[in-house]
This record gives structure tokens, sequence and C-alpha cells, in this order.
């Protein structure tokens, strides 16, 4: 593991992801996603994906091998006024666990060349355990 103690900004993103293979997106907010989002385009890194909120969680795979990015599915990030956040909403305490083990078997399958979530966004409902694949 390399710690990086930086604040990640879009002056700085591309040049610190330009060393990995694979990015991993747990940020918190949208305007760092989707400043990952772009540096992993301009570098051709696939981004694997994660968001929670409340019961539910968020899982794809983007830039890789032909797959649509973030921007594709939502062009812009949200106004963050207008979506409520894991401080106002809270979160199930499973669902970080459940997203979490979801995108490291999506990296894996990166890595091992398998069959991933290409232009696919999972919905997970941890309340009713329904999941929801939209194609994109």
């Amino acid at each position: 593991v390399i710690v990086h103690d930086v604040m990640l900004e879009k002056k700085n993103t591309s040049e610190i992801l330009k060393e990995y293979d694979i990015v991993i997106d747990g940020c918190d907010n949208f305007e760092t996603r989707y400043i990952v989002n772009d540096a992993c385009v301009d570098l051709g890194k696939p981004l694997v994906y994660g968001s929670i909120l409340g019961f539910e969680g968020q899982v794809a795979v983007f830039n890789h091998k032909g797959s649509r990015n973030l921007r594709d599915l939502f062009p812009e990030p949200p106004n963050s006024e207008d979506v409520p956040d894991c401080s106002e909403n809270g979160v199930l305490a499973t669902v970080p666990g459940i997203v979490g083990t979801m995108m490291a078997n999506e990296c894996l399958k990166v890595i091992l060349g398998k069959e991933m979530l290409g232009n696919k966004f999972v919905i997970l409902d941890c309340l009713t355990l329904e999941t929801s694949i939209l194609n994109y």
C-alpha cells in the first residue's frame, strides 16, 4: 500500500494515478469521483466504482476494454446540495462490506481478464436484497 497524504485535485490526480494499473473508487463526494473518472479516461485506466447510501450500494466498472466511463452514464455531477449524503441518511453497517467485496470481485475479474461489468451499473438494495442491473 502506498499512501498519498494529499487531497485529490484536478492538478495532481493524473500524476498520482499514472503508476497504477487499476483504480478503485470509494470516494465520498461527487466532485472527487468525477476528477478520478476524468483522470482514468485520460490515462486509459480501468475504474472500479462503488457507492453507498442508506440501504443501497452501487457497483460498476468504467473505462475498460471499450466500456464507457462515468460521464457517459451521468454527464455532470449533481449539485451537492440536491443530493443526500451519508451523514444525513446514514448507512446500514453491512452495505460498505458488501459493496467493497463486489468491487474487489470486479477488480480481480479485470486482472484475470474475465468478463466484468462493462456498460452495466449494478444497484443493490440491501433492505430487500433485490439487485437491478442497468445496461447503458
